[in-house]
Formats: structure tokens, sequence, C-alpha cells
């Protein structure tokens, strides 16, 4: 246990170190010394900066998101056996579905990762956390039921879920009512960020996404060397 714990504190070190030379790359000097802020809901940020960041980790990679002038949450998980039950699992992924164009898998675990790390990456986006976030798509508190099993009803139960994706990502969800929802289009909420959630081919037995704002420009993904002195090489 005591091996498995330095590995995860190396790893999530050598994230960190990875995302302050990236930071100071892109911003300069001034902007690599700030310190991170947090906001209420728990969300990293750099108060005198333009750059928003996201980082996030799974064993023995991590993926980083930076962008200028808008927020970002990226998320990354890599294959593995997923135990979760039935009902959540439906709900999780009738909700992640809808969150992108991107085609889910048909592979059970393939879908359930990616679908994951959908919501996650949004949570992130959005700063409120993936709990909360699995509340405001219906997939948890009861707002919502699972997609039935009974094929007459399986329409309307995704439609439901569906709104209540747009609904969030366009943060208009806390303002309208779920019956309205099912029917009627959704408008962005005024000051409300407008999201968008794309998943990221990384290969490797790898699932990611990004969630940014509507209007971010194409995501551009690089691989960074995966030792401190190749990082520093590359950005020095």
């Amino acid at each position: 246990m005591a091996l498995r714990d330095d590995l995860v504190r190396s790893e999530w070190l050598a994230a960190h170190i990875a995302l302050r030379a990236i930071i100071g790359h892109v911003g300069g000097p001034d902007v690599a010394r700030q310190t991170f802020a947090v906001t209420e809901r728990g969300k990293p940020y750099l108060a005198q900066s333009p750059y928003a960041f996201s980082l996030s980790h799974a064993p023995g990679v991590a993926l980083i998101g930076l962008t200028t002038g808008w927020t970002i949450g990226v998320d990354i998980e890599r294959h593995r056996e997923v135990r979760i039950g039935e009902v959540r699992r439906a709900g999780i992924e009738a909700a992640a579905e809808h969150l992108s164009a991107d085609v889910l898998q048909c592979d059970p675990t393939m879908r359930f990762l990616q679908a994951w790390v959908r919501i996650e990456a949004l949570a992130k986006a959005d700063g409120c956390g993936v709990g909360r976030m699995l509340t405001r798509l219906g997939v948890r508190g009861g707002a919502v039921s699972p997609p039935s099993a009974d094929a007459s009803r399986l329409g309307a139960d995704i439609a439901v879920f569906a709104a209540r994706a747009r609904a969030v990502l366009a943060g208009a969800d806390q303002d309208v009512e779920l019956a309205d929802q099912a029917t009627s289009p959704v408008a962005p909420v005024r000051g409300a960020s407008v999201l968008t959630v794309v998943d990221l081919a990384l290969g490797d037995g790898l699932y990611a996404a990004v969630a940014s704002e509507a209007g971010a420009g194409r995501v551009v993904c690089r691989r960074l060397p995966d030792h401190l002195e190749g990082i520093e090489k590359l950005f020095g």
C-alpha cells in the first residue's frame, strides 16, 4: 500500500508541476508565480490571469486543459471494470448521451466510462462538482426516473434526460420547470455560460472529454513528455 501511495503522490506532483510549467510558458513569469485561488464551489483558478485551466489524472496519465478567456473542464479515465447498479448506470448514460454530439460506444464498459468523463468534465467547467451535476442532470435526487425497460415508455424517458442535458448546457436548468424542459427549447440564461462537451480520442484504453464555452474554438491536443526534464526542455 505504501508503494502505491508513493506512486499516486508522485503522479499527482508531476501533473501539477506540468500544469505550472505550461501556465508559465503561455502566461510568462508573472502568471507562473501566482498562487491558485479557489471559488466558493472549490474550482481552482488564477485571479490575475486571462487563462482558465483544468486538470485530471488517472493511473500513469494526466490531462491538462488550458484556454484563454473561457471556462474549461477536462476529465480522463483508464479502461477498468465498473461496478455500478443498473439503474444508476442507465441514468448516467442517458444523461451523458445528450451532452455531446459524439456517439457513445456500444460496449457496456466503454460506454459508461465515456459517459462518466463527459459528466465530470462538465461539472468541472461549470464548477458545481460532480454530485451537484448528477442532481441537475436528473441522475440523482429522484427528479427524473431512470430510463424504463418498457419499450413503450423509453422514448419519453430519454426525452426528459435530453431536455435536462440541454438545459444544463445552456445554464438554464435552475430556472426552467422540468415539465417545460421536455417540450420546449431552452434559451440561455443571461450571464450564464453556454457549454459544449467534446470527446477526446486519446487511444491506449483512455477515455476523455473536454467541456468549454460554446465559441471557444477548436480543441487541439498535444502529447507532452512523461518526465519533468522533457517538459522543461519543451517549454524552456
